[in-house]
Formats: structure tokens, C-alpha cells, sequence
């Protein structure tokens, strides 16, 4: 008799070794090696723009530092109030009270990828695009560390400290979480509770962010189609969000000088900031010029690698497009300096211009810095944005952000006796909170974010 296996046998034997491989699979998903290797990858892909990597840590920090400068305000017991106030007068500190615009810059950057990516996509597939997908990539890449960090920030982080202050900052952040977690869950924490003391509530961004990417898909996809459409339709999208702005900017008599300028009226200073934070500051239509601009400037790449256009820019206006660049940034950043220099209110005008229009002149500025560094025409600032070692620390970002607010209240609750505030103070506790932060980033990557998205794959393998 004949030992060959009969075909049902074969067919068995095949179905127990793909499901032998997927059980194996699943357990790879968690290898701390395998993940440690895929978040220290330094090679980057024919489709790369190497120095996004640098601009996305480098605005990380910023915001970091800025969030930490305020807080040392809001939380820590200073014994010198006025030295405070002093910071927003100086020329050469305004980097600190108009920090926002590190933000800005990662609305840019969210847009310019998605916009190139996807576009790059359709010129592969002829137009054709697994729309479900996009969307669900998307939500499989934010949502399960996102919704982690939210049961850390309610029942583990509160456990790891106290201080004279402990209670009555995580009491009401766990309240707020308890309440209104769901609303972090659906990304519409920006709109509901109408404020930012939601739970976690520096989110608001990702609430953003993932509002812009729902409309994105097909406008990019009639980028692709269209192109005067395409930029029609954005172009009335950004004329809508300056409107809606300016219209709330005045009708609310609402003003974006933070409450550090008023520092001897607290109540003021509250109650400006509440209404400015509320109804401008974390509203998709005051923040979505930069991305608009990310869309339009990622076709713009787009349209340059598809017609293998060479650039070569003359030395003259490589030196002019720098020139103006900067001189962009310097007036976004700096433009209330004489505000709050000589603690006078912004006139209608000012206000209208820094909360309603620079924005969107931040994102073009950020645009030279992009192309002129990609094209090697950025000097010195091409090398640095371009270090490989952005790379994988570009990769912490979305949990240090996640994180970082977490890190910095444990610190600051924790201080029993008023302290001397001075820039050394600053730097000290600066550093302190980012290396922590990097370091519970580096470790929930590998155990939490890098595993999830490692399952999500094999799930998606499987369904096909």
C-alpha cells in the first residue's frame, strides 16, 4: 500500500501549519527584540524627506518647554511672581509665550505626509484607493495607546506622588476622564466639554488632527483628479476658516495674550484665557490653515518626483527664500512682543492678524525650510534637521506627547516650599521631565504601540 498522504491530508496539514505560523506570529508581535529593531531603523525609504524627521522632534521640544514654562507658572509655588511676568517683556524669550506655533507646524506635517503619500499611492494604483482602509489605519494607530495613556492618567499616575497641591490636580483630571472619556474616544474633545479641562486636555490636537484627516482623503483624491477643483475647494476652506475666526475674534471681544502678562489679576488673566482656549484656540476652523497648506505644498512634491523635475535654485534666491523665511518665523513669533512688553491690550487689528492669518504664514515659512533642505539647499540646517538619529526618536513622539502633560504634573505637584523662579530652574526641570518622558515612551513603544500595530497587519493579512 502506498504511504503518500491523501489530498484531504495535505489540505489539513497545510491548514495546521498557516495556523501554526500565525499563532507564531502573534507571539512575535510582542518580541522586545524584534521591536527594538524596528524602532531604532535608521534607513530611510526612496520616498523619505529626511529633514522632517528633525523638524517633527525639534517642534516636540518646543512644545514641551513651552507647556512646562506654564505650568511652572500655573502649578509650582514661585516665590517670585515678577521675574515671571519679565519673560514675556523680553525680545529674545517670546519663543516661550508664542510657542503655539510648534503646533502648527505639526498640522503641516501631518497634512504634507498624508497629502504626498496618498498621491504617490493613486499614481501607483491608477486612481484607485482602499478608502475603508485609509481610515482605519488611521484609527488602529491612535486609538489603543491613546485610550491606555487615558486609564494610565486615572489609575496608575495619581499613585506615584503627592503634594500640598496632588489632590486638587488629578482629583478633577480623573473626574473629567470618568466623565467625558468617550468624547476622547471619538475625537470631538475640542468641541465637547467646550473646554480644555476635558480629560487629558492637552488632546485637543489629536481631536484636531483626526477631524482634518477625515475631510483629507477625497480632497487629496481630487488633488489627483483635479487639480484647480482641488485647489478651489481648499482655497474656500481657508477663506472660511479666517472669516469664522476674525467673526469670533470680534464678536467676542476675545484676546490671545496668555495670562502671564497679567499675572497681578489672576481672575483676568483666567477668564481671557478660558475664552480665547475655548472658542479659538483648539477649534478645527482657527487651526486648520497649516494643514490646508501641508495638502497643497504635498502635491506640490508630489507633482516634482512624478515629472522627475531637477531643481536647481540660483544662490541669489536660495539667500532671498531663507531671508524671507525667517524673517516670517521672527514676526509670527515675536509679533506681541510689544504687547507684552509694555502690558497694553492688542489692538482688533493685531488680533485678527496673529490669531486669524499667521497660522497660515508659519506653514508657509515652514514650507522653504522643507523644500530649500530636501533639494540641498539648506546648509547647516538641512544637516542638523536631517541627522539620523531624528529618525527613531521621531517615532517617541506621539507618546511623549501623550505622556509629557502626565510626567510634568507629577513633578510639579510635588514641590512642598515655594522656589525661586530663574532659568536655571526652568532647564533643570526641563530636562528632567523629558527624559522621563522619553523614556516611559520608549517603553510603552515597546510594549504597547509597536505590538498593536505589528497585530493590526496580521489581522489585515488574515482578512485578505
Amino acid at each position: 500500500m502506498s504511504n503518500e498522504p491523501l489530498p484531504e491530508d495535505t489540505g489539513s496539514a497545510r491548514t495546521s501549519n498557516i495556523r501554526k505560523n500565525i499563532f507564531i506570529r502573534f507571539f512575535l508581535t510582542f518580541s522586545i527584540s524584534s521591536n527594538l529593531s524596528k524602532l531604532s531603523a535608521m534607513k530611510q525609504s526612496a520616498d523619505s524627506i529626511d529633514s522632517l524627521n528633525g523638524i517633527r522632534v525639534f517642534s516636540l521640544i518646543w512644545v514641551l518647554f513651552c507647556h512646562i514654562f506654564l505650568q511652572i507658572v500655573i502649578n509650582m509655588p514661585i516665590s517670585n511672581p515678577a521675574d515671571i511676568v519679565r519673560t514675556s517683556e523680553r525680545l529674545m524669550d517670546q519663543y516661550i509665550v508664542n510657542g503655539f506655533y510648534a503646533v502648527d507646524s505639526f498640522f503641516f506635517l501631518s497634512a504634507f505626509l498624508m497629502s504626498y503619500h496618498m498621491l504617490n499611492t493613486c499614481e501607483k494604483r491608477k486612481g484607485r484607493l482602499p478608502w475603508a482602509m485609509v481610515y482605519v489605519h488611521r484609527i488602529a494607530r491612535l486609538l489603543p495607546v491613546y485610550a491606555i495613556t487615558i486609564l494610565l492618567s486615572m489609575y496608575v499616575y495619581p499613585l506615584l506622588g503627592n503634594g500640598p497641591t496632588w489632590q486638587s490636580t488629578w482629583q478633577p483630571m480623573y473626574k473629567a476622564c470618568e466623565d467625558y472619556w468617550f468624547t476622547n474616544m471619538l475625537f470631538i474633545n475640542n468641541f465637547y466639554p467646550n473646554s480644555i479641562e476635558g480629560c487629558m486636555g492637552w488632546t485637543w490636537y489629536l481631536a484636531n488632527d483626526m477631524q482634518f484627516f477625515l475631510i483629507s482623503p477625497p480632497i487629496i483624491y481630487l488633488l489627483y483628479r483635479s487639480w484647480k477643483l482641488a485647489l478651489g475647494l481648499i482655497s474656500t476652506l481657508y477663506a472660511i476658516s479666517i472669516t469664522v475666526t476674525s467673526a469670533i475674534l470680534i464678536s467676542k471681544d476675545i484676546s490671545p495674550l496668555i495670562g502671564i502678562a497679567f499675572i497681578e489679576n489672576p481672575l483676568e488673566a483666567d477668564l481671557m484665557n478660558e475664552k480665547y482656549m475655548s472658542d479659538i484656540y483648539i477649534k478645527p476652523y482657527a487651526r486648520i490653515q497649516p494643514y490646508l497648506i501641508g495638502i497643497i505644498f504635498g502635491y506640490v512634491f508630489h507633482r516634482l518626483k512624478r515629472d522627475n523635475i531637477q531643481i536647481k535654485i540660483p544662490l541669489v534666491v536660495n539667500i532671498i527664500g531663507w531671508i524671507v523665511s525667517v524673517v516670517l518665523m521672527v514676526v509670527c513669533v515675536c509679533f506681541q512682543y510689544f504687547d507684552y512688553h509694555n502690558h497694553t491690550e492688542m489692538s482688533m487689528v493685531s488680533r485678527v492678524i496673529y490669531v486669524a492669518l499667521l497660522r497660515g504664514v508659519w506653514a508657509i515659512a515652514l514650507c522653504w525650510v522643507v523644500f530649500a533642505c530636501h533639494y540641498k539647499h539648506g546648509g547647516f540646517v538641512s544637516e542638523i534637521l536631517s541627522f539620523k538619529i531624528w529618525m527613531p526618536i521621531g517615532r517617541l513622539t506621539y507618546l511623549a506627547y501623550l505622556n509629557h502633560f502626565l510626567v510634568m504634573l507629577i513633578v510639579m505637584c510635588a514641590f512642598t516650599e515655594p522656589l525661586m523662579y530663574n532659568s536655571a530652574l526652568v532647564i533643570c526641570v526641563f530636562v528632567g521631565i523629558i527624559s522621563v518622558t522619553f523614556l516611559i515612551s520608549f517603553i510603552a513603544s515597546l510594549l504597547v504601540e509597536f505590538p498593536v500595530g505589528a497585530l493590526f497587519k496580521l489581522l489585515e493579512g488574515k482578512l485578505k
